[in-house]
């Protein structure tokens, strides 16, 4: 009785262990024409950016340039400004130096 106990045991560790050290191959590796498909889906979607990015650029440009000079002028101002105040205080020449290179990133809107 014992070694029919003990055998049984033996063969379920021995079907776990075979169980467990199966590879596991990713189900849902995708085709050919599926990777295309996105390939192109997200080419399509970039170039939408791209002309999204063009036309908001003309039509900055187009409302600048309707203004008059004395407008203009005081966007001009105003736009310096702004920048000067979203940059924040200026770090001190040292930290510069000290500094880790940043990566560049491309920035998403």
């Amino acid at each position: 009785m014992r070694t029919k106990l003990n055998n049984l045991q033996i063969k379920k560790l021995i079907l776990a262990i075979l169980i467990i050290s199966i590879p596991v191959f990713p189900v849902n590796s995708q085709s050919r024409k599926v990777r295309k498909a996105i390939k192109k889906s997200e080419k399509a979607e970039d170039n939408t950016e791209r002309s999204y990015d063009k036309s908001r650029k003309e039509a900055l440009k187009h409302r600048y340039n309707i203004q008059t000079t004395k407008v203009q002028k005081r966007m001009k101002e105003s736009k310096k400004r702004a920048d000067k105040y979203n940059k924040g205080p200026n770090e001190p020449f040292y930290k510069d130096l000290f500094k880790r290179k940043k990566r560049n990133k491309k920035r998403k809107r």
